[in-house]
């Protein structure tokens, strides 16, 4: 018994530390920014033919393909590197024939933009780059940016005309609590990125793309996300992709139904 209480000991001291480490440096497990002054990546963009896109006060806040009209679409990356590294969002999306503006936010404390990446700090940069667009838009969120996107729908419903979320997940705490199983993450995590529940204040069409072999965001979390749902939805399944694949291995027709489906046609 007293070998037995000892082990307990020792055990609740570890997940203690564990615990603690883990609300500390939280953000740090959920942030992964890259950084590189403006001067660089500038031309980079422009070989891509992207241009940059400036606030009001001529800040910068990301990057923008003037081509086309229509219903533009405004892509909210996720959680890794900078925005100018989600590009091939623009050349897929060229590709699929979605002849229309594109614009890719860049969050704060990402690439050469300053800030801290929290939840808030990425749903107010979102929040404010849509009310700069002036008009209705499609969303398009990778993953982290999934919940961002939701977020947003539920606080500009009548600027959002769509969603299309690709790897998208109910609840950060959901998959923390797949990766951290020991964790009490319930107890502890700062941002949650609730998207069922922000899903409730938005009833445009819903796009969902789910990468059937994802390993980093749970099946079952972005089906429930998609079964929750109560307005116009849509889901494509794309076997045999993983979670960094899923943009390489969605069909051009695929990528620009879901897009349809969202604009609402």
């Amino acid at each position: 018994m007293e070998m037995a209480a000892r082990i307990a000991g020792v055990s609740l001291i570890v997940l203690g530390a564990v615990t603690l480490l883990a609300y500390t440096f939280q953000r740090s497990l959920i942030y992964y920014p890259s950084n590189e002054p403006f001067e660089a990546l500038k031309p980079l963009a422009e070989r891509q033919g992207l241009l940059p896109w400036f606030d009001a006060n001529q800040n910068f806040i990301g990057w923008r393909s003037d081509h086309g009209g229509g219903v533009p679409v405004l892509i909210l990356h996720g959680n890794a590197g900078y925005a100018l590294h989600r590009s091939d969002f623009v050349s897929r999306l060229r590709g699929a024939e979605v002849a229309c503006p594109i614009y890719i936010l860049e969050y704060p404390g990402y690439g050469a933009r300053r800030g801290t990446p929290t939840e808030y700090n990425l749903v107010v940069s979102a929040l404010e780059a849509i009310d700069l667009l002036g008009q209705e838009a499609v969303l398009l969120g990778e993953s982290l940016g999934s919940g961002v996107a939701c977020a947003v729908a539920s606080q500009r419903a009548n600027s959002v005309r769509g969603l299309v979320l690709i790897a998208p997940f109910d609840s950060l705490l959901a998959v923390a609590k797949k990766h951290y199983p020991l964790v009490p993450a319930g107890l502890i995590l700062k941002d949650r990125y609730q998207s069922s529940r922000a899903l409730q204040g938005f009833a445009g069409p819903l796009a969902v793309i789910m990468a059937e072999e994802d390993d980093v965001i749970p099946a079952d979390a972005t089906l429930r996300l998609f079964e929750s749902y109560s307005g116009p939805k849509k889901l494509w399944r794309i076997p045999r992709a993983g979670h960094n694949e899923i943009l390489r291995d969605i069909s051009d027709s695929e990528l620009r139904s879901a897009y349809e489906f969202a604009r609402g046609g």
